[in-house]
């Protein structure tokens, strides 16, 4: 896993699912992400499986982060139809990275 730290947002890379397991296992995972008190964006290697579990986890992100008034976005292949609203999945990191710029310019209005 790789972190990238910037101006305006944090970008986790998972480039399998042993990454994700590893970081969702540390010492309060959630809480570590709201203590960067910035945007975040979760960017998922193709091949990675979005099971129900998955995606019950990335959903608690997004409410935490939400409750901080941050943005939570996760970059993936995977396709959205069925996809409960709580979770902003977008195709590419330039696209998450436009997607929260948008966010921030609505939160300053």
């Amino acid at each position: 896993m790789d972190i990238i730290e910037k101006d305006s947002y944090i970008l986790f890379q998972f480039s399998d699912i042993k990454d994700w397991n590893d970081f969702q296992s540390s010492e309060d995972a959630i809480e570590k992400s709201k203590g960067y008190n910035q945007n975040v964006i979760f960017s998922f290697d193709t091949g990675i499986s979005f099971n129900s579990e998955l995606l019950e986890e990335l959903g608690n992100f997004s409410v935490a982060l939400g409750s901080i008034n941050k943005s939570f976005v996760v970059v993936t292949d995977f396709a959205k139809e069925d996809i409960d609203h709580v979770l902003n999945l977008i195709p590419t990191e330039h696209e998450a990275m436009e997607f929260i710029f948008m966010e921030e310019i609505e939160r300053s209005l």
